[in-house]
């Protein structure tokens, strides 16, 4: 099951949308999503660019800096995630056990930091829009992984939103 795509069809490895090399869109960001099959191992390692590796869907082994964390996710509409924060240099080894898709996201840091995973324990969760404000269509679950606020070193944010069917986002369409 695919949660992300932009291109008609994705390619099993990684898949970038946004690449600072060609085009970043003024996002001065990377990003892609990684399609892994079982028994697939994928190295990430930046010398000049943080890294956040988001597990949408799946079942893999994140490796860092001598720590593992086994991270299973069957989706991302029922259950919490899980998110690896990493600084510059370091190397992250991913390893899957199952179909999975990673959202990746880099960007330039010379700020050095410990690496950090976020896990279902440890993400902020908002519930906003939940007052009966435009008849219930605002209601939405707001999911903070990091932000300035947990992660004053990052040079990013990363959540994910979670509306009800049929519902708007954070404002009416306009």
């Amino acid at each position: 099951m695919t949660y992300f795509s932009k291109n008609d069809e994705l390619k099993q490895g990684y898949n970038a949308y946004i690449d600072t090399s060609v085009d970043d869109m003024g996002t001065q960001m990377d990003i892609g999503l990684l399609v892994m099959e079982p028994g697939d191992v994928f190295t990430i390692r930046e010398a000049e660019k943080e890294t956040a590796v988001l597990l949408f869907a799946g079942n893999v082994t994140y490796e860092w800096a001598g720590k593992v964390v086994e991270a299973d996710r069957p989706d991302s509409f029922h259950h919490e995630a899980y998110c690896l924060l990493a600084g510059r240099g370091e190397e992250i080894r991913l390893t899957a056990h199952a179909h999975s898709e990673l959202y990746i996201q880099k960007t330039r840091n010379d700020t050095p930091f410990e690496a950090v995973m976020y896990t279902p324990e440890t993400v902020q969760t908002q519930h906003a829009g939940n007052k009966g404000e435009l008849l219930g269509c605002m209601e939405r679950e707001i999911k903070t992984f990091f932000d300035h606020d947990n992660a004053p070193f990052s040079n990013m944010v990363l959540g994910e939103v979670l509306n009800h069917p049929g519902k708007w986002s954070s404002y009416p369409p306009h």
